[in-house]
């Protein structure tokens, strides 16, 4: 039996990499929203994404600008220039959107004539300004989009909203843990991604299963008042990554005292023919560090739980990203 599809909806437009937000607080942010996108990619099967008007060339206009006087040309060319923006992004990840990774979901109304009642009003309501008037920048930063989908969108899987990620919180510890471990993560390419997704894939199940284990961690943090985004934080720096970095310390102790003689170059680690991060690699590794006894079966079975799933997964994760990292660099 498979196991069952893995999805979010990202109620963002991923060509916006800071957004400017509201907390239920009152209190008014910028979220960074850089390398949420590659992350939601790695973790999950498939990523929806709302309809991007404003974007799309050949998507519905459901707005009206009125312009001042010689105003008119200058936003047709900003209107093009975001267009062709939209389009570009979407070139570049081409590759996740024909493996079906990410889509984007139809439009929510699809023609002028699908505009339900009371619609100017609703928007109104959440674009205007103090004197109730609405101006053309919700439209540039994609806030129009973003506010048809939550009013009159599809809601095919749990949504991930940077200001409000309640629904989503595996998002965004995910995220808080990969930005820890891979500081390029926003300048991963579709190409390095889907080669992420595809070296992962076994290790996937465990590493969620490892991550919902933590989100209680996470929600005792976010109900002594602290916000999810640095409860989740809190959760990578202080529970999660002591433990990996405490694994690698105990792989790497292996290599000294009185395991240098079997680890030596000489060894039979040496002679491990396995790829990197793969399970015939861990395989011969556990029996390269323990012999071949009892000792192997028990860390073959510790390696298989969720911890042990996950932390393989941070390494391979932290491994090949800097493979890609050392790449680009040359």
């Amino acid at each position: 039996m498979s196991a069952q599809k893995l999805s979010v909806t990202y109620v963002e437009l991923p060509i916006i990499v800071n957004r400017a937000v509201t907390y239920a607080s009152g209190e008014r942010a910028e979220v960074p929203l850089g390398g949420i996108f590659e992350s939601l990619a790695i973790f999950y099967d498939e990523v929806c994404l709302p309809f991007p008007y404003g974007f799309d060339r050949h998507g519905p206009v459901l707005w009206s600008i009125s312009t001042e006087p010689g105003q008119t040309d200058a936003f047709k060319q900003t209107m093009d220039e975001m267009f062709t923006e939209y389009q570009r992004w979407r070139d570049e990840w081409k590759p996740l959107f024909d493996r079906g990774v990410v889509r984007v979901l139809p439009p929510a109304i699809q023609d002028v004539s699908q505009v339900p009642q009371g619609f100017s009003d609703a928007i109104r309501r959440r674009l205007a300004d103090e004197q109730g008037r609405l101006s053309i920048f919700p439209l540039l930063s994609g806030e129009f989009a973003l506010t048809v989908h939550t009013l009159y969108g599809t809601k095919p899987s749990p949504e991930l909203i940077p200001s409000h990620p309640a629904n989503a919180v595996d998002a965004v510890l995910t995220h808080s843990l990969f930005s820890c471990l891979v500081p390029r993560l926003n300048a991963l390419t579709a190409e390095e991604v889907m080669e992420l997704r595809d070296d992962l894939g076994d290790l996937r199940e465990g590493f969620r299963a490892y991550i919902n284990e933590s989100l209680d961690d996470v929600e005792a943090r976010v109900k002594d008042g602290v916000s999810i985004w640095d409860a989740a934080h809190r959760t990578s720096e202080r529970k999660i990554i002591p433990k990996y970095e405490e694994m690698q310390r105990q792989l790497a102790a292996k290599a000294t005292g009185k395991w240098a003689k079997i680890l030596s170059p000489l060894s039979k680690v040496m002679q491990i023919d396995a790829s990197p991060w793969t399970p015939k690699f861990y395989g011969q590794l556990f029996e390269a560090f323990f012999g071949s006894s009892g000792a192997v079966a028990e860390a073959e079975k510790e390696a298989q739980t969720n911890a042990g799933q996950a932390f393989q997964f941070l390494a391979r994760l932290e491994s090949k990203a800097g493979e890609f990292g050392a790449s680009a660099a040359e």
